[in-house]
């Protein structure tokens, strides 16, 4: 079973750019899974995810809690999941949203099992860095990415990549 972990985000639009932030903190902290910044990546990227089976997604979403997991089953549109995927509301800070990448995939002969960890941002201005109350949704992320992983044989050093999300922000908590 081919397992991605892959982070979606704006890097130069403050809490938008969690995902990107995240992929990079897990990056060296995951065995059993491909972990990968796909930033703003549009269509294009079909033809690289279809290649696994469960792809969780990091990513900003208007949603009232913290973090939230959501498990996409079927076609998604814009009065379901897609209404709490960040770059959707904004207007497609992401150019193509998770959404439309995810509809695509269900169009294609396989049709990997999505699950996106939505973290809930507290600024979505242009700039680059995350706000100290998004890290601290990012930390709580983790442990909700762990627990998926682990649903799929995937193993996360969560304490290595929670020192690394800590140094990258040092000051700021």
């Amino acid at each position: 079973m081919r397992v991605l972990i892959a982070g979606v985000g704006n890097i130069f639009m403050g809490d938008d750019g969690c995902g990107s932030v995240m992929a990079e903190v897990l990056r060296d902290c995951v065995d059993g899974a491909d972990v990968v910044d796909i930033g703003t990546g549009g269509l294009p990227l079909t033809d690289y995810l279809e290649n696994f089976d469960v792809i969780i997604v990091v990513d900003a979403a208007a949603i009232s809690e913290d973090v939230k997991v959501i498990e996409v089953t079927g076609e998604i549109s814009s009065d379901g999941v897609g209404e709490e995927v960040l770059s959707l509301i904004l207007g497609g800070s992401h150019g193509l949203g998770i959404m439309d990448i995810v509809n695509f995939l269900r169009l294609g002969e396989r049709k990997p099992q999505v699950l996106i960890v939505g973290c809930r941002p507290i600024s979505v201005e242009v700039r680059v860095g995350l706000s100290k109350d998004m890290i601290v949704n990012c930390l709580k992320a983790l442990d909700e990415i762990a627990r998926l992983g682990s649903r799929f044989n995937v193993k996360i050093d969560v304490e290595k990549a929670r020192a690394k999300l800590l140094s990258k922000v040092e000051g700021l908590i």
